[in-house]
């Protein structure tokens, strides 16, 4: 409900209501409409990280393949969440979100400048280009997307597509570019597809 409708616009009878159950029933599982929050929020990174630790594991994928692979997770989870949720979650002070985006920000750079570094080794992305710079670039380019959330009619997951993309493209060699084309048309993403 959250994802759909926003956090400050969901009320704690709604959830119940939508759960089956009693708001008593609710609260003496979550103390408070936040504790749920954080639940929910907890819930959803580690369906997240399940989804791009499958990525991550997939040792058929070259690294371009690799990184497109990592953006669809991103496009499928986010791609029918209401613009609103992310400016309330801005707002929100969740512990568990800090948390997480502050543990995993490291871990994911020195990831992404691994796959970037063997994309350059297998001649899929440009040797002159600066891994660490593009790496920092990268790290960064979600959280402005998410402060933005969206600009006149396109949401997070276009925007945010749409960018990746063009980064990509723009780091790949002639064989990355075919790669990345291929890529794209085999899933058939619709938001990937206007972007080129």
């Amino acid at each position: 409900m959250f994802c759909s409708f926003g956090i400050k616009s969901v009320s704690v009878d709604d959830i119940a209501r939508s759960a089956g159950i009693s708001k008593r029933t609710l609260y003496e599982n979550y103390s408070s409409k936040d504790v749920l929050l954080e639940a929910v929020l907890e819930r959803e990174h580690e369906l997240a990280l399940l989804a791009h630790k499958k990525v991550a594991e997939n040792v058929e994928y070259n690294p371009l393949e690799t990184l497109l692979a990592h953006l669809f997770v991103i496009a499928e989870r986010t791609h029918k969440v209401n613009p609103v949720f992310f400016f309330d979650l801005e707002r929100c002070k969740c512990n568990i979100l800090e948390k997480a985006r502050a543990a995993e920000k490291e871990q994911q750079k020195l990831y992404m400048e691994t796959l970037l570094k063997k994309g350059q080794e297998e001649g899929l992305i440009q040797n002159y280009v600066n891994i660490k710079l593009i790496n920092e670039i990268f790290a960064n380019l979600k959280d402005l997307v998410k402060k933005n959330q969206s600009i006149g009619e396109y949401n997070f997951t276009e925007i945010f597509a749409t960018t990746f993309i063009f980064y990509v493209r723009g780091i790949a060699t002639k064989k990355g570019i075919d790669c990345i084309d291929k890529e794209i048309d085999k899933r058939k993403f619709e938001v990937f597809r206007s972007t080129l």
